[in-house]
């Protein structure tokens, strides 16, 4: 889950104002990026307009650009903070965590391999929760993984 904090509100920075957006503007913007839907939708925009809302939980950061250029232009100062409650792995465990490095390079290996010829192509077997776990992982740690370097993997 991703965070949007709004700091302070500015009339010096700002270059519209509360009511250069329309609600449905604000609606719009604040549905792309979040789970919000409804009553609490349109309460979460009435709050923005106002200039009262200071914390508000993104499901897409990535949607949620268009929000973010809405409230700098009302004068708004945003900050994002990121928050993985339940990471694939955590760096001090992979530190002392040697099987985990040797599975993944299993994995590496069983995923990698090409088809038998002639026959299926997708006969190749391999844990597909590891290969999720896999996909979540920032790429400078996968790559410190995939390096062999797992005994010095560790807060830097």
């Amino acid at each position: 889950m991703t965070i949007l904090h709004i700091k302070e509100w500015s009339d010096a920075h700002a270059w519209a104002s509360g009511n250069s957006w329309s609600l449905k503007a604000y609606c719009q913007r604040i549905q792309m990026c979040t789970n919000l839907k409804g009553t609490e939708l349109k309460r979460t925009a009435r709050l923005i307009k106002k200039r009262e809302l200071l914390k508000l939980d993104l499901s897409d950061l990535k949607k949620a650009e268009a929000l973010i250029h809405t409230l700098e232009s009302m004068g708004a100062s945003v900050e994002i903070e990121a928050q993985n409650s339940n990471p694939p792995f955590k760096r001090e465990a992979l530190k002392c965590n040697k099987a985990i490095t040797d599975q993944i390079s299993r994995f590496v290996q069983q995923y990698a391999r090409k088809a038998s010829k002639g026959k299926e192509p997708n006969d190749r077997q391999y844990d597909r929760k590891l290969e999720e776990k896999i996909k979540n992982l920032s790429p400078e740690l996968l790559s410190e993984l995939l390096s062999g370097d797992g005994e010095s993997i560790g807060p830097k």
